[in-house]
């Protein structure tokens, strides 16, 4: 037995020696070293950019915040790389889109009907970003247009309004006299003319997105006209005539988003355009190269536009009423003006 070991470790000194001796074995490339040889697709793949340009500030608790919120979503659900220009006065319009374009964004949204003219005057020099212009009617190759029926939203107002005035007078703010905001205003006199024929309905503008001064100040002055329900379709501005109203001891109905927090006791209900959604919905096509240049058009029958926010002070029966009226519009049973112009 103890030759058996003693061989076994002279044949183990033996090939321990040959092998020291032999030449040394390649080193196989370290997962690490293979990893640099060849891009990683994270370092190739080129990021989803989405830009809006906005006419107001996201703050104001409307149409920009919610196209933030969509934004948002965007880059939630979709990993968009985002950016944002809010309160773009008008000398820059043409300046903010060219710049998304330049950066090489490949979704630039124009949030208002205003933004139609500078996009279609850039869109061909940048054939390779899609872009999105809301509440107007241009279309190219790469230019797509997203607009709410606002007419529908302001008849649902004026609908509330009507049956809701104990003076049979109500009042419509809107923002600015451009045909978005008009369609709207004079969506609200149809609608308030529908359940009530005898009332008045006083129409102003305060000429600004988001000077709540200015809201307050047109808001009063329906107000002192006898007004006892406003509408108020003017973004931040509109908060002024919300805070009008509730000064005065009057009732408001919000525009946009539901805004029932804003002033619980007289805000008796909202009629909401659910912009997030729809960004989120157009940005999808770009990213999926789905995108058509072409008009995209959403009212109540496909739901963005709905009440929203009900006050406990709403009677039953004028509530069903309005929530009727809304389902009738959706089944085409009641047709709505669609006019640009007072």
């Amino acid at each position: 037995m103890n030759r058996m070991y003693k061989f076994a470790a002279v044949f183990a000194a033996v090939a321990l020696l040959l092998t020291a001796c032999g030449p040394a074995a390649t080193p196989a490339p370290t997962a690490a070293l293979a990893a640099t040889s060849a891009p990683t697709a994270a370092l190739t793949a080129k990021p989803f950019k989405v830009a809006i340009v906005l006419p107001g500030v996201i703050t104001d608790n409307g149409w920009n915040a919610s196209a933030y919120e969509g934004l948002m979503m965007a880059k939630d659900q979709l990993g968009a790389e985002v950016a944002y220009s809010e309160a773009v006065p008008q000398t820059d319009y043409e300046t903010a889109f060219r710049d998304y374009a330049s950066q090489g964004y490949d979704l630039v949204i124009g949030h208002g009907f205003e933004f139609g003219d500078p996009v279609m005057k850039i869109a061909p020099d940048f054939p390779n970003t899609k872009f999105v212009v809301v509440n107007n009617v241009v279309t190219a190759s790469n230019v797509a247009s997203v607009e709410f029926n606002n007419e529908e939203a302001g008849f649902l107002a004026g609908v509330v309004a009507g049956l809701m005035t104990k003076t049979n007078k109500v009042g419509g703010v809107g923002g600015f006299d451009i045909a978005s905001i008009v369609r709207g205003i004079n969506g609200f006199e149809q609608g308030v003319k529908y359940v009530n024929p005898k009332a008045e309905v006083f129409v102003t503008y305060t000429q600004s997105w988001d000077d709540i001064a200015k809201g307050k100040e047109a808001g009063l002055a329906l107000i002192d006209r006898g007004a006892d329900v406003v509408w108020e379709f003017a973004d931040a501005a509109g908060l002024g005539v919300i805070e009008a109203a509730k000064e005065k001891g009057v009732y408001a109905i919000a525009s946009v988003r539901d805004k029932s927090s804003a002033a619980p006791d007289t805000i008796l209900v909202s009629t909401l355009e659910e912009v997030p959604p729809l960004i989120l919905d157009v940005a999808k096509t770009v990213k999926e190269g789905t995108f058509e240049g072409q008009m995209y058009r959403f009212g109540v029958e496909k739901g963005p536009i709905r009440y929203a926010g009900w006050n406990a002070v709403v009677p039953a029966d004028v509530k069903a009423k309005a929530e009727q009226v809304l389902a009738d519009i959706a089944a085409g049973k009641i047709k709505i003006e669609r006019k640009d112009t007072r």
